[in-house]
């Protein structure tokens, strides 16, 4: 459980990196467009790998949770004994 956290939480750091980047490419493409430098299709293949980043970004915080309760119930959290 330990070991499935520490790469999760190693690809989420790689993941941030890449929504931030995905953010900066779809803002870029938005004020291009209004300027009339890019094409429609520009910014929506942007704003649909910035969905994606952020999709990607949600299941590895996802991960990261189950990760948790996983290792929580390793270490014997959760038990009660029988009253």
């Amino acid at each position: 459980a330990l070991n499935t956290m520490a790469g999760v939480d190693a690809q989420r750091v790689a993941q941030d990196e890449e929504l931030a980047q995905a953010r900066q490419a779809f803002a870029l493409a938005q004020r291009r467009y209004r300027a009339g430098a890019e094409t429609l299709l520009t910014v929506l293949d942007t704003q649909r790998s910035l969905y994606s980043a952020e999709d990607e970004a949600a299941q590895l915080r996802l991960a990261s949770l189950q990760g948790a309760v996983l290792l929580y119930k390793a270490l014997g959290g959760g038990w009660q004994p029988d009253a």
